[in-house]
């Protein structure tokens, strides 16, 4: 059996997904399986994925028309053979020392259930926007979670006999089904972050964190609440077969998500010193809103440097 299962779920990511599988193969540890589901894909993705699968032997693939991405990571989970899962987006990339320090992690410390790490955030072409990395230690990411999230959902390794015990991705989660599954991994061992970048992690105008921020923070805002609940009366409404429900405001335009998001990426990338990225966004958000003095503002500090 392979030690590592890296799981992809994937829909409509035909242009990425030869880069994500190649960074896979090229891990510096090599005792891994690749499985892959595709969920209903539209475009040309299930047709990359069987050319990729008749070269790669180690390539699993499963074909399914549409469950939606909480069906599509539990099926995954089940479908593994490793020790360990590590996730991974079907548009994003690992770099090759991933595997081999989030390993190396668990080996110094076997009370470790959950191993995230670092990013450096992209756009759509690959330009980087931001390199971060939440706290490494057990404690601070608790503390943290109680506010926002502690992982990059695409660079996490979990132990999958974990993840299978505290029952997986639980569907009444739409959105931060993620988050909600690393909150009940933290209360059953210990988790982290390595202090590495070991995803580069590729953001877009359409994705649920971006277009979808209120629902996002909504969901988010549950599974804290139910965390709270198993904190002080040991389950939570779900695990009591209890119904949930999550309220939340209007989504943006289109033409405000793309400017808010256009905004939010030149800031990150000047804070990190992606000039260039900087300079690309500040000059579309200012002509996407030229009569804001905080396009201005953006644009003079994009150029400026600083």
């Amino acid at each position: 059996m392979p030690r590592v299962s890296v799981l992809m779920p994937v829909k409509n990511t035909a242009a990425y997904l030869r880069e994500a599988i190649a960074s896979v193969q090229a891990q510096t540890v090599q005792d891994f399986e690749i499985v892959v589901l595709d969920d209903g894909s539209r475009d040309e993705s299930p047709h990359v994925i069987r050319e990729l699968a008749e070269r790669e032997p180690r390539l699993r693939a499963v074909y399914r028309q549409g469950g939606g991405l909480v069906a599509a990571r539990n099926e995954l989970l089940q479908a593994a053979r490793g020790e360990f899962v590590a996730w991974l987006d079907s548009d994003d990339r690992m770099t090759p020392n991933r595997l081999a320090v989030q390993l190396e992690a668990f080996e110094r410390d076997p009370r470790l259930v959950l191993v995230g790490g670092g990013a450096t955030l992209t756009d759509p072409t690959g330009m980087p926007i931001r390199t971060h990395c939440f706290a490494a230690e057990h404690e601070d990411l608790v503390a943290a979670m109680r506010h926002e999230i502690a992982f990059y959902f695409p660079a996490v390794t979990m132990r999958r006999d974990v993840a299978l015990a505290v029952s997986g991705f639980r569907e009444p989660f739409k959105i931060a089904e993620d988050f909600d599954l690393c909150l009940r991994m933290s209360e059953t061992g210990r988790v982290a972050n390595v202090q590495q970048v070991v995803l580069f992690y590729r953001q877009h105008l359409a994705s649920t964190a971006n277009s979808g921020r209120p629902k996002t923070f909504a969901y988010s805002k549950l599974a804290r609440e139910l965390a709270e609940e198993r904190r002080v009366l040991g389950q939570d409404r779900l695990q009591r077969g209890e119904p949930v429900t999550v309220q939340f405001g209007d989504l943006p335009s289109p033409a405000e998500n793309a400017r808010e998001t256009h905004k939010r990426w030149a800031w990150w990338a000047l804070g990190s010193g992606y000039l260039k990225t900087a300079r690309k966004y500040a000059l579309r958000v200012l002509r996407e809103d030229p009569w804001d003095l905080g396009s201005w503002r953006l644009a003079a500090c994009a150029l400026r440097g600083h």
